[in-house]
């Protein structure tokens, strides 16, 4: 078998805004026929930014089709303390997800920051079959994957020493229905190589299974040019 690629990516960055148009497509021939459209657009405006994204993609040979949209919205106070809004929906197929995230951060001084976030699911919950397009998408836990309307409250921290960084956040997940209730406990330990690159080692734990404890662990590698 044998598949082929094409994109395309237009940006365009004036006073009023930055945006970004994109498309591909690509054509595996035993599989099936896909292409992808998407849209970005940026905007700072003194201490308030907002980002604009939305994602077409088909597949022709299956006759699917998923929509995705993101906005955020960031908010940074004279107190020190740093507000960001998320809501981002997705349509597979006409099953219609939605999430809605508040997080707030405070740095304590040039080494310590303190969080909190306060994700509210939608009736479907919200999950997207591959990628993220926002930092809610979190460690890759269970909590990452929403398949039911719920919540999940987060506190946390980081302390950077020199290079190295140090950071623990605790989730706490609940269902409208209140079936399920558990937590996930995520730790970091990274690494900075340079202005723009870096490593970290991830370990996340879950104790949503009395009886067995979900662990994970992974390495991120960043390197800038």
């Amino acid at each position: 078998s044998s598949n082929t690629w094409d994109g395309l990516l237009l940006g365009i960055n004036n006073d009023f805004a930055d945006v970004h148009v994109g498309y591909s497509a690509t054509d595996l021939t035993d599989a099936y026929d896909a292409s992808m459209m998407f849209a970005n657009v940026s905007k700072d405006m003194g201490n308030m930014g907002f980002n604009l994204l939305y994602v077409d993609t088909k597949e022709d040979v299956s006759g699917s089709e998923n929509t995705s949209m993101g906005l955020d919205a960031t908010y940074a106070m004279d107190n020190g303390v740093n507000l960001s809004l998320g809501y981002y929906t997705n349509d597979n197929n006409g099953t219609e997800m939605d999430l809605t995230s508040l997080g707030a951060s405070y740095a304590v001084n040039d080494d310590l920051t303190v969080m909190a976030g306060y994700d509210m699911y939608g009736e479907n919950g919200f999950y997207l079959s591959s990628g993220s397009f926002g930092d809610f998408y979190g460690s890759g836990m269970e909590y990452s994957t929403f398949t039911y309307e719920g919540t999940d409250m987060s506190f946390g921290g980081s302390y950077a020493m020199g290079g190295f960084m140090i950071g623990a956040t605790m989730h706490n997940i609940t269902s409208e229905d209140e079936t399920i209730d558990y937590s996930v406990t995520d730790f970091s330990l990274g690494y900075s190589l340079s202005d723009n690159s870096g490593v970290t080692v991830n370990y996340a734990s879950s104790d949503r299974d009395a009886d067995n404890e979900f662990t994970k662990t992974w390495i991120s590698l960043n390197i800038g040019f």
